[in-house]
């Protein structure tokens, strides 16, 4: 009787003729027995050997057993080895196949990704924010009233605070005017004046020739009267002291009607003026020229809204001196935009009508705007974040985003906020 092995298609028989022992048999792994082999089958076959159940305990166990055929045991290890062998070769194929592999050297390299230009900045109005202080030289006054408040909308020349100094620059300005008329008195009194002179000038011009003519005439017959003997040396000689004096009343006269009566030409070609009336003018042209500079003055005593906008900061407040940061912060918020400071490394790619997306937390999501303008001038960094580790000494350029209309009236309350702004490529 012959004995197979029903899982493995082993001959029983002839592994006990050739060691003299019987081997344990197994029991058979499956339901059915293995159907006997035809002639054609290869006397052994493997499929034993992969029907077995791959249990590391069930296959050492079963090359531990009584069997003591070395050539068999060998081929058993040598399908298993071929077994782990294919395994592994199959999940390296796997992995080859699922990797992404490296372009060849013919291939086109890819293409590099430029990430967007990003840039910190802030906000601000249109017109920037405007230190409004006092004008001129305010000579350490004080804030007698101030007409306005943080947040109040003002129009260009309203009034937005008065000083101590306006009631002492209003005497000066009354005193200015009183000179004035003072001056224009003054002048019609030199003009009534010159004209009386000249016309006494004149009488007694006329008298003085009156006068030279009867002593050149006395003297004429005095003269006539020595030379017949009628007359004495004497007489002569007075009459001639007589005209002679008559002669210079004239002169006399003549040169001071010519002092009175000499003009200067203006020099915008007016009409010629007597000197003496040209001189009172002048000085009422300075007096005038006085309430003019003492009306600059009081109106410099009151501080006006420079243009339409929005009032941001109040430095002061009644009663107090007006420093160095002056009265107040104004701005004209209805047109805000984004100041961004970019690197100068990547300023090349900004261009004039470029969108761009301002980020921040404040905003509540983004908004947008369009660059229009960008900095003529490189410099120092001076919007940095939180961290740390983030240079301060980088060297940038500002670029100016204009923002949406609809933008600007949601962020008119934010003036310097914080912003991110992202350029599109």
């Amino acid at each position: 009787m012959v004995a197979r092995d029903s899982s493995e298609g082993v001959d029983l028989k002839t592994i006990s003729s050739q060691t003299g022992e019987l081997p344990l048999v197994s029991e058979p792994r499956f339901s059915e027995p293995d159907p006997a082999p035809s002639a054609a089958q290869t006397p052994e076959t493997d499929e034993g050997v992969f029907g077995l159940k791959d249990t590391e305990p069930e296959l050492e166990a079963y090359l531990k057993g009584p069997a003591r055929n070395p050539r068999r045991r060998k081929r058993r290890f040598t399908w298993i080895l071929s077994g782990l062998l294919l395994s592994a070769a199959g999940v390296l194929a796997y992995w080859y196949i699922s990797t992404p592999q490296q372009a060849s050297v013919g291939a086109a390299p890819a293409r590099p990704v430029i990430p967007a230009v990003v840039g910190l900045g802030f906000l601000e109005p249109s017109s920037t924010i405007i230190k409004v202080g006092a004008p001129g030289s305010p000579d350490g006054s004080r804030i007698k009233e101030l007409k306005v408040q943080e947040g109040d909308e003002v129009e260009a020349g309203e009034v937005l605070a008065v000083l101590d100094t306006q009631d002492r620059l209003a005497a000066q300005l009354e005193a200015s005017k009183a000179d004035v008329a003072l001056k224009q008195l003054m002048l019609q009194r030199q003009k009534l004046e010159i004209a009386y002179t000249i016309e006494a000038r004149r009488a007694a011009l006329e008298r003085a020739r009156a006068s030279l003519e009867s002593a050149s005439a006395e003297y004429d017959r005095q003269k006539a009267l020595l030379d017949r003997r009628y007359g004495t040396p004497s007489n002569v000689e007075k009459k001639k002291m007589e005209m002679l004096t008559a002669d210079a009343t004239v002169r006399e006269t003549v040169a001071g009607l010519a002092r009175i009566q000499a003009t200067v030409n203006a020099d915008d070609g007016a009409e010629s003026r007597l000197i003496d009336v040209a001189l009172s003018e002048q000085e009422l042209a300075a007096a005038q020229a006085a309430v003019k500079v003492a009306m600059a003055e009081l109106d410099q005593s009151v501080i006006r809204a420079p243009f339409n906008g929005r009032v941001i900061e109040l430095y002061v407040r009644t009663g107090e001196r007006i420093g160095s940061d002056g009265l107040l912060e104004i701005g004209a918020t209805n047109e805000m935009r984004a100041v961004v400071e970019v690197y100068e490394t990547d300023i090349g790619r900004v261009r004039l009508g470029q969108r761009v997306t301002i980020r921040a937390r404040a905003l509540g999501g983004s908004v947008t705007g369009t660059v229009e303008r960008i900095g003529a001038a490189i410099k120092r960094q001076s919007v940095v974040n939180n961290d740390p580790a983030t240079a301060t000494d980088a060297r940038v350029a500002e670029v100016f985003v204009a923002l949406d209309e609809d933008t600007s009236r949601k962020v008119a309350n934010l003036s310097r906020l914080q912003v991110e702004a992202v350029f599109e490529k």
